[in-house]
Formats: structure tokens, sequence, C-alpha cells
């Protein structure tokens, strides 16, 4: 249960820190004045930062605050309002990004197709009779493809079964159930 969100969101954390150094190499390389500044759920420090010497821009790499990608839109909104700019995007595409079922119906809504798909709480709700197979199933509100392993995507009701209540327990929050589609994932 925990011990593998600890060890995913440890990854997650040495990827940003991997991308981070590369951002700062490329700057420097360049000869520009780097600083790189992690962020905690203490955000002193980065104001202080902020307020002290204003950068010219922040390369803004947050995914989480303290390990909750649900505080992520916090950073690019404390850098908005303090009139610093900034890449990446911004606070309100992040937090509808954390909502994997906002995003499918908002996009659905402008005529993108999107995958068939449902959301449950529990193993109970699923609607097995109706789900189009191969199903994918994934935590409806973590970051990028936290929760999503590689036995993720299930061909019977039995696997799905097993997967959505561990989901439900580990995630406490709906499970979004898709009709699997092979490809690439990209993150923005």
């Amino acid at each position: 249960g925990q011990l593998v969100f600890d060890l995913l969101m440890k990854i997650s954390e040495e990827g940003v820190v991997g991308c981070a150094h590369a951002v700062a190499g490329a700057l420097l390389g360049r000869h520009h004045t780097v600083d790189l500044l992690g962020v905690t759920a203490d955000i002193g420090p980065l104001v202080a930062r902020l307020t002290g010497d204003p950068p010219d821009v922040v390369f803004n790499l947050c995914e989480a605050l303290d390990g909750d990608s649900s505080r992520e839109a916090l950073v690019p909104m404390l850098l908005g309002a303090m009139g610093v700019a900034y890449t990446g995007s911004g606070p309100d595409a992040l937090r509808l990004a954390q909502s994997k079922g906002r995003a499918r119906d908002l996009l659905a809504a402008r005529g993108i197709p999107v995958p068939p798909g449902v959301s449950v709480e529990a193993p109970s709700q699923i609607p097995w009779k109706r789900l189009p197979w191969p199903v994918i199933a994934k935590p409806s509100c973590e970051d990028a493809s936290l929760g999503i392993p590689a036995d993720a995507v299930t061909t019977t009701l039995s696997a799905l079964i097993s997967r959505v209540d561990d989901l439900a327990r580990r995630y406490r929050q709906p499970v979004l159930l898709e009709r699997y589609v092979d490809g690439r994932e990209f993150i923005c």
C-alpha cells in the first residue's frame, strides 16, 4: 500500500530533480545565472527568494508539495500573484489536469475523441456489462501516471474488481475506467 506509493513519489521526485539539473545545465551553458530551489509546503524560502532579487523567469518544475500532487497549482498561483514570469501550465490548467474525469468530459464536449469511460468509487459500481474491453483503471485525481502500473490494463472482470478495490483503498478517490488505447504518454 503506502510503501509502493512512497516509492512512486520518490521516483517521481528524482525525475523532477534530474530535469531541474538538466535545465540548469543548459542555462548555465548559455551563461545565465541559475538558482535551484526545492519547494516544500513551507513556501517561506520561495517567497523570500522571489521578493529579495526577483528572477527574470522561473522554470516551474514543481509537481507536488510535500508529496501531495493536488497542491501542484499553488506554486504557479503564487508566482502569478507576485508578478513573476514562469514556464509551464498555469494554475487552472494544472487543477483541471488533476481531475481526469473532468478533463475528459471537457475534451469530449469540445468534440475531441476520448475513449469510453466511467468513474466508480467501489467494485460494486463497475458497469461490467457495458465496459469496452480491455479496460484501464487509474486514480481519477493523481498527477500524470501515478497509480498506473504495468498491470493497470485488465481483460477480465476479476482482475478489474481487484484493481478497483486496490485503487479505491490506496488513493481514496474515484477510479476512472476507460477503454484502453495503445500509445505513448505525453506529459506537459
